[in-house]
């Protein structure tokens, strides 16, 4: 997201899907800030190593720029 929008720091709010959860939403000041949350969640969770995700990022950070050069590209108007 901070790829596509040239920067991390846009604050957003999620609200949470349950009834009467505690809190009603999260809020974050930038992108980096959920995806720290979901790193350490899986970690805590047992549900991956952190090597596993550290990799993860590194090559998900690689797509990234990969598709944004090729998809993603500032409309240049009209083509005749």
């Amino acid at each position: 997201m901070a790829h596509f929008f040239g920067t991390d720091e846009i604050s957003f709010t999620i609200p949470n899907s349950l009834p009467d959860q505690i809190p009603a939403a999260r809020q974050y000041a930038r992108f980096s800030d959920v995806l720290d949350e979901v790193f350490l969640a899986r970690i805590w969770g047992g549900l991956h190593y952190r090597n596993s995700l550290m990799a993860g990022e590194i090559l998900s950070r690689e797509v990234v720029v990969q598709l944004s050069g090729q998809f993603f590209q500032e409309d240049q108007g009209p083509r005749n």
